[in-house]
């Protein structure tokens, strides 16, 4: 019994590991964008606030952090948190960006049809 519980293990990691291999590309949370746009069209909102939201997604953590170093690539000092990259980047730019990651998902082209003319709309 204990042979097969492993041989069993072994085939559920095998198949896991397969399936992770697949995947070509990460989405954001539809919350994590709809709690980012929320703060970032609060005048009161501070880098610390989204700092917390961006942080809960790596996907757009690394987008924010890719963007931010392609701003000011010749900052002599590289910025070391999150809210600092926040700062460089600027809100209206992250709105922006927040605005591209969660429309991604739902406009995605590689999911239209053969012959889908988006002009038509």
């Amino acid at each position: 019994m204990l042979i097969q519980l492993k041989t069993l293990k072994t085939l559920i990691n095998s198949q896991v590991t397969t399936r992770i291999k697949k995947i070509i590309r990460l989405g954001t949370l539809p919350q994590v964008i709809w709690k980012l746009m929320q703060l970032l069209n609060n005048e009161n909102t501070t880098p610390n606030n989204l700092q917390k939201v961006v942080a809960q997604d790596l996907v757009l953590l690394t987008k924010v952090i890719n963007l931010s170093n392609f701003i000011y690539y010749r900052l002599r000092t590289p910025a070391t948190t999150i809210a600092r990259n926040i700062i460089i980047t600027g809100f209206k730019e992250l709105e922006f960006l927040t605005l591209v990651i969660g429309l991604t998902g739902t406009f995605d082209l590689r999911k239209a049809s053969y012959n889908y003319d988006g002009d038509l709309l």
